[in-house]
């Protein structure tokens, strides 16, 4: 193996760790302002929203004074009764699943309770004085039902900022075992070997460029081309197998273009997992790819290892406590295996 193959090497695994923290601190900062208390997403402005109704000791539900009401008073048809019915379901359902204010529960359940009355009756309930009002009081609420929160937007941006970036770093990682294999064929609008690419050498970013155009491939094309160049029993296989499974439906979610994960239920937790598991499979990938071709030089596999132990210190450093142990781990599995 040369040495500047391992230089490569060394800046694209701490290049990728590098930009997976740069997204961890930035989340970490924007944690904050979606759990400040003045956050206006569609939850607080649900119960901004209630808050135009007044809970007295009999524990009804009356409107202090009546909103102006959009166009003209309507009457309770037969389709006014239909549609009223599917807008409640969908408010029903949001209230019922959102749990993120513990302190208008009361409130909730009450008009939980106006919402459970049959469709007729909504329309004529005492709490609105007319059946426009109460119409436009329930099209509203069902805007806000419909509207995205802004936690799960952040959660789903953050997911798929860290698919994008792995799949950048496993086509760097595939660029470079391309150049350090002369004989592979490539295919662009023809088919050429890297050799027959040497031309370019002097202009080494339009040679770059060309291969990187060649290796536009989907994230199981990409693992599935580098996972030839390390042996499938070695232990750090196994490893990136156990990090790869979790979010195997994660990464083809992103990859077909996530329809349903704005509207999922994601945790601060689960998000955070997710984006540590896909961390850890694109350094495991990485010191794999690098291990297969260093594992007959001495010289060049300490550096590996070095370069493995500063990349814990480095993780450590930055309370990444998660994507240190799994780094740990590798870097375990790697001295093991040379050992052996």
């Amino acid at each position: 193996m040369k040495d500047e193959h391992t230089k490569e090497f060394i800046k694209i695994l701490s290049r990728y760790v590098e930009v997976s923290h740069v997204y961890f601190q930035n989340f970490e900062q924007e944690k904050k302002i979606l759990e400040a208390p003045t956050k206006k997403d569609r939850h607080s402005r649900l119960y901004d929203f209630l808050d135009d109704f007044y809970i007295n000791k009999q524990n009804s539900i009356e409107l202090i004074e009546e909103k102006d009401s959009a166009g003209q008073n309507m009457a309770a048809t037969s389709d006014n009764i239909k549609q009223t019915e599917i807008y409640k379901d969908i408010v029903k359902k949001f209230i019922q699943n959102d749990d993120t204010y513990q302190d208008v529960l009361r409130k909730k359940k009450l008009f939980l309770e106006l919402l459970s009355a049959n469709s007729k009756e909504f329309l004529g309930s005492g709490s609105f004085l007319t059946v426009s009002h109460a119409w436009d009081i329930l099209t509203e609420l069902t805007c806000i039902s419909f509207l995205p929160s802004a936690k799960k937007i952040s959660f789903r941006n953050l997911i798929h900022m860290h698919y994008v970036e792995l799949i950048q770093h496993l086509t760097r990682l595939y660029t470079q075992v391309m150049e350090m294999s002369p004989s592979s064929r490539i295919v662009l609008s023809g088919e050429f070997t890297i050799s027959d690419l040497e031309k370019f050498e002097e202009d080494n970013t339009l040679k770059k460029k060309i291969l990187e155009s060649s290796s536009r491939k989907s994230i199981h094309e990409l693992i599935s081309e580098l996972s030839k160049f390390f042996n499938i029993e070695e232990p750090i296989k196994k490893m990136i197998d156990i990090f790869l499974k979790p979010i195997l439906p994660r990464l083809i979610q992103v990859e077909t273009g996530f329809p349903d994960m704005l509207e999922e239920d994601i945790s601060v937790t689960e998000a955070e997992n997710i984006c540590t598991q896909i961390i850890s499979l694109g350094i495991a990938i990485g010191y794999a790819t690098w291990f297969y071709f260093s594992k007959k030089d001495r010289f060049h596999c300490g550096i590996l290892i070095k370069h493995c132990l500063f990349c814990t210190r480095y993780l450590l450093d930055e309370d990444r406590w998660e994507v240190c142990k799994n780094v740990s781990d590798i870097c375990i599995e790697i001295i093991s295996a040379i050992v052996l």
